[in-house]
């Protein structure tokens, strides 16, 4: 039973356990148990880990989630590009993960500062 549904079943145990034939300290027992259960689910981080390229300086990225696996990252890259030789400083690059971030796909080039695009 995950630990939700037992803090919607939460009422009827207490109901069934405060029986007359049943000491209390069972009761506390048992409601201190659901309690540990409910509050075990703590989220858990990773530790860190760089996205995108290794060199160069990358400043203040913006990190958004969707919900269904899909996590970006855009920043930009204050030093040469690869295989994009009309790159200007900075760069703005974005870089995905299909995966909840497990794995990251090769940083795009979303923006050649100085190019006058937008």
């Amino acid at each position: 039973m995950r630990s939700v549904e037992l803090i919607l079943a939460m009422p009827k145990l207490v109901r069934k356990l405060a029986a007359p034939k049943l000491r209390v300290s069972k009761l506390v027992v048992l409601l201190c148990a659901l309690a540990t259960v409910a509050w075990a689910a703590a989220p858990q981080f990773s530790g860190q880990s760089r996205v995108g390229l290794t060199s160069g300086d990358q400043w203040e990225p913006s990190v958004a989630a969707d919900g269904s696996g899909r996590v970006y990252v855009l920043y930009p890259h204050y030093g040469s590009v690869p295989d994009c030789k009309d790159c200007r400083v900075p760069t703005m690059l974005l870089v995905a993960s299909n995966d909840d971030g497990k794995t990251w796909q090769t940083p795009r080039v979303m923006l050649e500062t100085g190019s006058g695009a937008v």
